[in-house]
């Protein structure tokens, strides 16, 4: 029986993990970052005051995370505002919390596309409340903002390393008895190869992206696998080929 292990945050890990144990993976768990509320509501207050001000025309989101963290603060499903999300299950998680899908889904899951998607909005002056993380790559930002449009953002939740791994998990990759480590993000990436450093040339990486990819390489870990759809899905497919 093949075994993975599953670094996302903890509340996060369950459907993947139901969905590999079908597959016949022995599933392991060592969640490496926490997602966390902003230390302070100060900047999602405002800025639900200057949506009922109707000031954005776009709602943009850059993950499930950040749907769940800003619709936890607001009754109101915002039929007026056009929405736009990096990847298929953003898309889900905006559909399960208010009933409605985004306008822009991108068919390539990353925030450049997400801003070739919007260029045009951007070059009528369109103005975009980008609800993100508080760590992360500022493209949509640049990118809208370069094509004329008015881009504020504000972090809805915050992605924190965790320091600490279990010894047990840890034993297991000395022991090279872990077949595959996924790795979702570049936070994820970052945060995987401070707490595990060498011991993670004893598996393979699977990314679930090129960007992550880069990342990985940039920390000296390349990947020996990446998704051919950067979502769940494709990460599940590469395990799925590999699983025998």
């Amino acid at each position: 029986m093949p075994t993975v292990l599953l670094t996302r945050a903890e509340h996060q890990i369950e459907p993947i993990k139901t969905e590999l144990e079908t597959l016949g993976y022995r599933v392991l768990l060592q969640p490496v970052i926490d997602i966390l509320p902003p230390e302070s509501s100060q900047e999602t207050d405002e800025a639900l005051q200057r949506l009922q001000q109707n000031e954005f025309d776009w709602l943009i989101f850059s993950s499930s995370n950040g749907v769940n963290m800003f619709f936890d603060r607001i009754a109101s499903n915002l039929s007026n505002l056009k929405i736009a999300v990096v990847g298929g299950g953003t898309d889900t998680a905006l559909y399960q919390r208010i009933g409605r899908h985004a306008d822009v889904v991108p068919e390539t899951f990353t925030a450049e596309h997400v801003a070739e998607a919007l260029s045009a909005e951007a070059k009528q002056g369109k103005r975009f409340l980008h609800l993100r993380a508080n760590r992360g790559r500022d493209v949509l930002k640049n990118s809208l903002t370069e094509s004329g449009g008015v881009v504020a953002e504000i972090a809805v939740y915050r992605s924190v390393d965790r320091t600490d791994a279990e010894p047990q998990i840890a034993e297991l990759l000395r022991q090279r008895e872990v077949n595959f480590v996924t790795v979702t993000s570049s936070a994820i990436a970052r945060s995987l190869v401070k707490m595990f450093g060498d011991l993670l040339r004893h598996t393979s990486l699977v990314s679930i992206s090129p960007i992550t990819s880069q990342t990985l390489c940039e920390l000296g870990f390349p990947p020996q696998y990446e998704a051919a759809e950067a979502s769940l899905e494709g990460i599940i497919d590469v395990l799925r080929c590999n699983s025998s």
